[in-house]
């Protein structure tokens, strides 16, 4: 900090005080300087050769004393010193699924923005370009981030699927910055299951007997987890369970027997239900 001054003839010394807003007059430790110069200003960085000050909001005051001994009013200036920028953590979260990253409806961006001495903005991009769909001048040390990112293709901030970037700038009062950026894939539409060992209409001579097939999305990528199959016989169940999906998309499971022998013990027409899954949580069901 650069104190400035200028005094009359005779000026003896000067003494200044650095205290906290909070600390008051009481805290003041005068630290004082001795002045050859009958007129005199000076610049002095604050501190030299002390702690170094804090974050925080701070008072220093001013004095001067004349070689008779006679003291000057006190001047006094208020002053912050911020060292750091904005403290940014922000996320995507739909509130009802654990999924961060892959989104097949709305879901909200949503934060914590701190600093110790004032949040000048809060600006939000997508892909960093554009109309900011939040921009605000919180005016304080705090701000909580919470902005609905709707999927729509008529009148949604996202209009239609892919990959997109959330640029979130905040700046404090004296220009210090902070940016993050989050990821999200939009994917609205279902994976596509087919079968590949069966059809429609088949008769199969042989029990048990194995299914196979894939699944794919172009959009946020098949899941793994979460499928499942059912074999019906009319509308009673016969057998039913998870799905393993390789990574590659392909399935395979195993129909018609279980630990205790066969399960399908009388001629006539079956069905087979799959239910597979994408990364953003959509599903879709094919049966033969």
């Amino acid at each position: 900090r650069a104190i400035e001054g200028i005094g009359q003839s005779g000026v003896a010394s000067y003494s200044y005080a650095i205290v906290g807003v909070e600390q008051g007059e009481d805290a003041r430790n005068w630290i004082e300087v001795p002045s050859t110069a009958e007129n005199w200003s000076f610049t002095k960085n604050i501190p030299t050769g002390e702690e170094p000050l804090a974050e925080g909001k701070y008072t220093l005051y001013v004095k001067a004393k004349d070689k008779a001994g006679n003291e000057s009013s006190v001047v006094s200036r208020n002053f912050d010193v911020d060292l750091a920028a904005p403290s940014v953590a922000v996320s995507l979260s739909s509130g009802t699924r654990a999924t961060t990253e892959y989104f097949d409806s709305s879901f909200n961006l949503v934060g914590t923005i701190a600093d110790s001495n004032g949040i000048a903005s809060v600006v939000v991009k997508i892909n960093g370009e554009g109309t900011p769909i939040v921009e605000e001048t919180p005016n304080s040390t705090s701000y909580s981030l919470n902005k609905e990112i709707t999927v729509n293709e008529t009148d949604g901030i996202i209009k239609a699927d892919g990959t997109y970037n959330f640029e979130v700038t905040v700046t404090d009062k004296v220009g210090k910055t902070t940016t993050k950026t989050l990821s999200a894939i939009v994917d609205t539409k279902a994976p596509t299951v087919e079968f590949k060992s069966h059809a429609n209409g088949n008769i199969v001579t042989t029990v048990p007997f194995v299914i196979e097939g894939t699944v794919s999305d172009a959009g946020s990528g098949i899941s793994t987890e979460g499928g499942t199959f059912v074999l019906k016989q009319g509308e009673t169940v016969i057998q039913s369970g998870a799905l393993t999906v390789q990574a590659n998309g392909m399935w395979t499971q195993e129909i018609g027997k279980n630990d205790t022998g066969s399960l399908m013990t009388t001629e006539g027409d079956y069905a087979i239900q799959v239910s597979l899954n994408d990364k953003a949580g959509k599903s879709s069901t094919e049966t033969v």
